[in-house]
Parts: structure tokens; sequence; C-alpha cells
């Protein structure tokens, strides 16, 4: 997810309305924007898709469908985080 003043470089590639995601949260229901994105890890381009909320601002998180993609490493006692 992304803060929406972050989504606008994403525009170009956004998803017709029919394929937006929508998620149940405590506060409601909420809408999600979503466009394609390609994403370069250590030299390694993976295709994803990026969203920001419909309404509101968002914020600047990585999802479990883009995790899943890598295999990542959290130490949290070191605070390290590694990418293989």
């Amino acid at each position: 997810m992304l803060k929406s003043s972050n989504y606008s470089f994403f525009q170009v590639g956004e998803l017709p309305r029919e394929y937006w995601r929508t998620y149940r949260t405590l506060a409601g229901v909420v809408i999600m924007r979503v466009s394609r994105a390609i994403v370069e890890v250590n030299g390694q381009r993976l295709e994803t898709y990026v969203e920001t909320p419909l309404f509101g601002q968002g914020k600047n998180i990585v999802g479990r469908e883009f995790i899943n993609k890598l295999v990542l490493i959290l130490d949290g006692p070191r605070r390290l985080c590694c990418l293989g």
C-alpha cells in the first residue's frame, strides 16, 4: 500500500475499477485503487501490484502478496533484515 501522494507515479498502470480491491476493517469497508508495478530487488525484477485507498491518505507498507515473492529473514533481537 502506498500513500496517495506516492501512488500518482503508478497511475499510468492503474487497473480498471472492476479490478480494484475491497477490504473489510473494523472501521468499515475500504476500497483500494490498484496499479501494476515492477519492483527491482537485488537485481531481480518482480511484478506486483501497488494499492492506495480511494478515500483517505494511506500508508507506505509492503504487503503479504509481495513479501511472499521474497526470501526474507527478520531478526528482531539483532534488528536485522536480510533478503535472499
